[in-house]
């Protein structure tokens, strides 16, 4: 996802044998999902269809990944770590 890939440019990361380190992907993962689902329009997806992740993705426009890292987020009390 390009959202994604931008972050990491804005970071200045550095991939390493091909990829980020874990800490540089946590982070972006993160940061991407907060920034393409609202709290409200996933609530709103989460009712409409009683928590099916496949349909709520296809309604937020977002991969499934993206929908779970925001998941992850609101288990966690919706904090990005941005260290």
């Amino acid at each position: 996802m390009l959202a994604h890939e931008l972050w990491h440019v804005s970071f200045g990361h550095v991939l390493v044998g091909g990829v980020f380190g874990v800490r540089d992907e946590l982070r972006v993962r993160r940061l991407t999902a907060r920034m393409l689902i609202s709290v409200v329009d996933y609530v709103l997806a989460e009712r409409v269809f009683e928590g099916n992740k496949w349909r709520m993705a296809v309604e937020l426009d977002v991969t499934l990944q993206v929908l779970e890292d925001f998941q992850g987020l609101l288990v966690n009390g919706g904090v990005c770590v941005e260290s």
